[in-house]
């Protein structure tokens, strides 16, 4: 009886349910925060949703990617949080102190439309749990810069959130 009781205590469960997120059964992960809408000023306005998270950290490598996408290709914009050569984990990671970057960018199918943060962008990527295949956090930035000119993202903030990391 004491054997069950360490065992109970002790596991975590995800379950899956199709092709949605994991159910949340007790192990303290978040909900899914998709989908989110993205709204751009500047050389260009559009609001953009996006609900397909996606992750890459592949072995050995100490970079992180999260892209969110949108899954019904209402658009054909990528928004890119990444941290580049310094990854290792939960933490806050900033520019210019860590190569963490956030980009905007069109896919196949659209004009080659490109947004960046530049070097002295106040970028602030914090990843508040990190396990095997789950990862959860918070990007922040304002503007992005490109060859067309800057744009301002409202909100400035928003969620980091995969359940599954391509290795």
């Amino acid at each position: 009886m004491n054997l069950f009781f360490i065992l109970a205590c002790t596991g975590t469960k995800i379950t899956e349910t199709g092709d949605t997120a994991p159910v949340d059964t007790g192990d303290g992960y978040p909900d899914n925060p998709a989908p989110f809408t993205l709204s751009i000023s500047g050389a260009m306005s559009q609001s953009l949703v996006f609900d397909e998270p996606s992750c890459s950290s592949p072995t050995g490598s100490t970079n992180m990617r999260m892209f969110w996408r949108n899954r019904s290709n209402a658009h054909v914009f990528v928004l890119v949080t990444e941290i580049l050569g310094d990854f290792d984990g939960v933490g806050t990671y900033t520019s210019p102190e860590y190569r963490a970057n956030i980009k905007l960018q069109e896919e196949a199918g659209g004009s080659a439309r490109y947004f960046g943060s530049t070097e002295d962008s106040a970028v602030r990527i914090e990843y508040e749990m990190y396990e095997d295949q789950f990862a959860f956090g918070q990007a922040q930035l304002t503007s992005l810069e490109g060859s067309d000119g800057s744009i301002s993202l409202s909100p400035s903030s928003y969620s980091l959130w995969c359940d599954s990391i391509e290795r």
